[in-house]
């Protein structure tokens, strides 16, 4: 339709396209997730939470290695060095065989640790080791994506992922805690082959020492801010798991489901924009298109989340009753939860930052939502009656913040030198 292409580029076509799947996949896991809980009491999802959280502090065993490839692997395409990308991904291949041994060990820990505690810790850590080693591949593989046939195959691995987490649902109805724990594994663990399946550039991994050094010194700045994210995002698990009470930490499951379920499309649209960028600068070096790029595809998303966070206001209470009601205490903090999506929907534009070297807005506006959060999960525990109300309403703010902070580093970054 003529109206169509005049109104949406077909660049946004496509990244819609990629965002339908992402979005499905968000609603598969929604859907499976709401339904697990049926089968799975609070007290046993706090090991699992636990678990969840150990994911979070043994990404730091990437050291930014994959976030280098990242930024080089398309800006050396765009260079026209197809030699130099090659090195990036086998490099960056034989560190995630190193970081992955040294993951296993981490959650081996967690296992001992607990053992006394039951079965429960024993299987959690286990089933937590598979997922995150499954998912670091998947995410070395998504980074060599390129062009629109990538993020096609890329589009249907994610419809045939959120396909399976639904039919994978059998093992939790009939297996309990340990079928959940197989279902989280193998959901992972099929896409991350799939994914492999449709892999063009399969490099032997080598570990090259000044190739290492190379996408470390471009890497770390932008992991760093990453990980500190990831570790604000789990300022509410943290915060729950001090007050040491593992039935109010399994509370938080349902609502740790929402932030994960708000985050999909925006990390979708931070995986392609930033090729994009990357890309775009490597060719022109221009820095004023990144704007246009950047602040269109935002749009869409918030729009999304928007979207989504009116549903999910209407529709926790009535579904949690129905289908899994010993959650019953956790729909207020899963409202609050749906209404951060729409601030943490921001997020892919601050991509636009990295790609420039802009860090010190970067930097700037991580270590506020982190400072934020974390700071204001500790007050409002003390000031708000139920804990994980507070913890949700936390995060609402400083996700907020964030996003005004983005809004105004990108901008400023991307005018024209005067």
């Amino acid at each position: 339709m003529a109206w169509l292409d005049r109104w949406v580029s077909g660049e946004t076509r496509r990244f819609l396209g990629f965002g339908a799947s992402s979005l499905a996949l968000t609603v598969a896991n929604m859907v499976g997730g709401i339904l697990a809980l049926r089968w799975v009491p609070p007290e046993l999802m706090g090991p699992w939470q636990a678990t969840l959280l150990l994911q979070t502090y043994c990404d730091f065993l990437k050291l930014g290695v994959l976030n280098g490839m990242n930024r080089e692997f398309p800006f050396r395409m765009g260079q026209g060095d197809e030699a130099g990308a090659m090195r990036a991904l086998a490099t960056t291949l034989a560190w995630l065989r190193i970081g992955s041994l040294l993951g296993l060990a981490a959650f081996a820990g967690l296992g001992v640790m607990n053992w006394d505690k039951g079965a429960a810790w024993q299987v959690a850590a286990v089933a937590g080791a598979l997922q995150w080693s499954f998912a670091y591949y998947s995410s070395y593989v998504q980074a060599t994506l390129r062009g629109g046939d990538d993020f096609a195959r890329l589009s249907l691995i994610q419809y045939c992922s959120a396909a399976i987490g639904l039919l994978l649902l059998p093992l939790v109805a009939f297996g309990g805690f340990p079928g959940f724990c197989a279902r989280a594994v193998l959901q992972v663990a099929i896409a991350s082959l799939m994914l492999r399946s449709v892999m063009r550039l399969r490099p032997a991994p080598a570990l090259e020492r000044s190739e290492f050094r190379r996408l470390l010194l471009a890497g770390f700045p932008l992991f760093v801010a990453s990980y500190l994210f990831q570790l604000g995002m789990n300022a509410e698990r943290s915060a729950l798991l001090a007050l040491g009470d593992e039935r109010l930490l399994g509370l938080f499951a349902p609502v740790a489901a929402v932030l994960s379920a708000v985050l999909v499309l925006p990390n979708a649209a931070a995986l392609y924009i930033y090729p994009q960028l990357s890309r775009g600068l490597g060719k022109d070096a221009d820095p004023t298109r990144l704007w246009d790029l950047a602040w269109r595809n935002s749009r869409v998303t918030a729009a999304v989340a928007a979207a989504v966070a009116v549903g999910a206001w209407l529709l926790v209470e009535p579904v949690t009753r129905a289908i899994f009601p010993a959650y019953l205490a956790s729909v207020p903090a899963m409202k609050w939860a749906a209404v951060s999506g729409i601030f943490l929907a921001f997020r892919p534009m601050s991509t636009a930052l990295p790609a420039l070297q802009a860090w010190r807005w970067h930097y700037l506006w991580v270590a506020m939502f982190v400072g934020t959060k974390i700071g204001l999960c500790l007050l409002f525990v003390r000031l708000v009656a139920d804990p994980l109300v507070a913890v949700a309403q936390a995060g609402t703010v400083a996700a907020a913040l964030a996003a005004a902070l983005i809004l105004i580093g990108v901008r400023r970054s991307t005018r024209p030198a005067t």
